[in-house]
């Protein structure tokens, strides 16, 4: 998995993954980091049932703000948790100081529906 993971330009560390299930289908969030050390650059990727990546999610925060840091960009600690059924999910990242805007730091948790993608 790793391999897979780092030939998309991932050359840290690969890390917490969190599974989920959709139209029957087994599916992964995975934290990947650009290089060691460099907190700013945590990823979220989706894999599928055998790893594989798919895609490495275009998750970012609100543009503005005085703190000349743009968009907030750095998340890491993928959990998933389906919710009635498998077309509803929470899910929470952590984002690290680096990377993102002062006052998107810490815990972000939201709900998807899928149906609506």
């Amino acid at each position: 998995m790793s391999s897979k993971i780092a030939a998309l330009g991932f050359k840290g560390n690969i890390g917490q993954r969190s599974k989920f299930t959709w139209k029957g289908e087994s599916y992964y969030l995975v934290e990947a980091q650009n290089c060691y050390d460099c907190w700013d650059t945590w990823r979220i990727v989706l894999c599928d049932s055998s790893m594989a990546p798919l895609a490495v999610l275009p998750i970012h925060g609100v543009a503005g703000g005085n703190d000349n840091k743009g968009r907030s960009k750095a998340y890491a600690n993928p959990f998933i948790g389906q919710i009635g059924g498998d077309s509803h999910a929470v899910v929470s990242l952590f984002m690290p100081q680096e990377g993102n805007r002062d006052g998107e730091i810490g815990e972000l948790i939201y709900h998807v529906n899928f149906d609506e993608l």
